[in-house]
C-alpha cells in the first residue's frame, strides 16, 4: 500500500471519529438539558426528580390499590422475584427500617415481575421477608411503565409524589433506606 493511500485512509478515520464525537456531544448535551428541564417542570416519569406515574394493582389479598392513594406518605416501590437473592437482601433491610419506624412513616409496595410465580409464592415472600401491612402483587405492566430492566429495582417516592431514589439491580443499603425513609 502506498504512503499516500495510508495517509488518505488515516485522514478518513480521523474525520469519521471526529464526526461521531461531535454528534455524540450534541446528542448528550441536548438530552441532559431536556432531563434537567423535565425535573424542573415536575414532569411525570420514572426517573429521580420526576413525579411518579400513577397505577393501580390488585394485591394478593384481592384489593385494588393505587399509588395515588398514598399521597402525603413516602412509598417504596420494589420490583422483585421471590427467588432473587438481592431482592431478599433488600427486603430484609427494608423490613428492618420499617420495624424501626413502627410502620408509620412509609408504605411498602412489593411488585412481583416473574410470571412463573403464583400469588402463594408472593404471600410466602411477604411472610418471610416483609411485614403484614406491605402491599404485594403482580405488576408486569407497571414494571414496563417504570422502565424496570433488572430485578431488585427499587424506587422511593416522597410525600409529594416525587421520585427521590432509584436503584437498578443492586440492593439498597440499609443506610440509604433509612436516609430516604425516616
Amino acid at each position: 500500500m502506498s504512503t499516500t493511500l495510508k495517509i488518505k485512509k488515516r485522514t478518513l478515520w480521523v474525520i469519521a471519529v471526529a464526526v461521531v464525537l461531535v454528534v455524540g456531544f450534541f446528542f448528550l448535551k441536548g438530552n441532559s438539558r431536556n432531563e434537567v428541564s423535565d425535573v424542573a417542570n415536575n414532569a411525570i416519569g420514572a426517573q429521580v426528580g420526576n413525579i411518579a406515574l400513577d397505577f393501580s394493582l390488585k394485591d394478593v389479598s384481592g384489593n385494588v390499590v393505587s399509588l395515588s392513594q398514598f399521597k402525603g406518605k413516602k412509598v417504596v416501590l420494589a420490583f422483585f422475584a421471590t427467588w432473587c437473592t438481592p431482592c431478599q437482601i433488600e427486603a430484609s433491610r427494608l423490613k428492618q427500617v420499617d420495624d424501626e419506624t413502627g410502620g408509620e412513616k412509609f408504605v411498602v409496595y412489593q411488585i412481583g415481575v416473574d410470571n412463573r410465580e403464583s400469588e402463594d409464592d408472593l404471600r410466602n415472600f411477604k411472610n418471610q421477608f416483609g411485614n403484614d401491612d406491605w402491599i404485594v402483587g403482580f405488576g408486569f405492566d407497571v414494571a414496563q411503565k417504570y422502565n424496570v430492566r433488572s430485578l431488585d429495582t427499587t424506587l422511593i417516592i416522597d410525600e409529594n409524589g416525587k421520585i427521590v431514589y432509584r436503584d437498578n439491580g443492586v440492593p439498597a443499603s440499609f443506610e440509604d433506606l433509612r436516609k430516604y425513609l425516616t
